[in-house]
């Protein structure tokens, strides 16, 4: 076959492109810092990492929500513990207003003091997380206790769950039934103010302490159900946290590149396309007409 200086010279500008295209890619792989930016590169890496990057995605928004529930319970631990304090303060008050010697004002001063009491927890009850009320169930946009009366307090709320998904396919619940913790408690500080406004101290001293002691253990128990889910979800969110590193690291080793490697391709990529341009040079030699000319 005769090799022509036209042949030789599209040979030569193929192999320049080549040598063009491929100085391209690299300069894409330095400047976006990624092993692939188009499907066509790496169609199988590119699966991969559309792959991880769900998975990771997923998981961020599975510790969003343990973060959210985290928060949301301890804000009501935080509740709760105030209303222990409020009732060790009323059995303070019922076993000093027991007292047959007690004079009538200073009873009346207790049972005022129990009234102040009840209705701050009826606003402690009505306690908001950001715009949404701890105790009210799933109507979490209306309070859930109303004062209707001087010895009724209404509960407007419903008894549904919060649920959130934490994993594939777990779901959790982390609110507190209010009528279950408070509606007891309500109905327990009215009686006792009434039985010392009375002067009632068989039944202050009997029924009176015996039901402040309850409504305290019922409390004990509910903080210590949140306790347990607090606890299950640190452990939650930690195993997201070792999960989402892993992640990333395998995303990272997928899609971003070496940087060292790359630089030293793009260089001796860089040599070659030189070596390619020199040696084209030689191939188009001197002709007739650059004589003639």
């Amino acid at each position: 076959m005769r090799v022509t200086n036209n042949m030789m010279a599209k040979k030569m500008l193929s192999n320049l492109n080549q040598g063009m295209e491929r100085l391209g890619r690299l300069n894409d792989k330095l400047s976006s810092g990624k092993e692939v930016t188009l499907p066509s590169h790496d169609p199988a890496a590119v699966a991969r990492i559309m792959r991880l990057r769900t998975s990771l995605m997923e998981t961020n928004q599975y510790y969003d929500n343990v973060d959210d529930m985290l928060s949301w319970l301890e804000a009501t631990d935080s509740v709760l513990g105030s209303v222990g304090e409020a009732l060790h303060r009323v059995r303070d008050l019922v076993i000093y207003g027991a007292n047959d010697n007690l004079p009538d004002e200073s009873r009346n001063a207790l049972a005022e003091e129990v009234d102040q009491i009840l209705q701050g927890l009826v606003f402690t009850a009505n306690s908001t997380h950001g715009v949404r009320h701890l105790f009210a169930g799933q109507r979490t946009t209306e309070a859930p206790f109303v004062m209707v009366s001087d010895d009724q307090v209404e509960y407007r709320g419903d008894d549904g769950k919060l649920e959130v998904e934490i994993g594939v396919g777990i779901v959790m619940d982390y609110n507190v039934p209010g009528d279950e913790v408070f509606s007891e408690i309500f109905s327990t500080l009215i009686e006792v103010r009434d039985w010392l406004r009375g002067g009632n101290c068989e039944e202050l001293s009997s029924t009176g302490l015996a039901k402040v002691t309850e409504c305290t253990d019922s409390l004990l128990r509910w903080r210590s159900e949140v306790g347990a889910k607090v606890n299950r979800l640190e452990m939650t969110r930690e195993r997201m946290t070792d999960f989402r590193i892993n992640l990333q690291r395998l995303l990272s080793q997928t899609e971003d590149i070496d940087l060292a490697q790359v630089v030293m391709e793009l260089k001796m990529e860089e040599n070659a396309y030189r070596t390619a341009l020199a040696s084209g040079a030689r191939i188009i030699q001197p002709s007739l007409l650059d004589f003639l000319t």
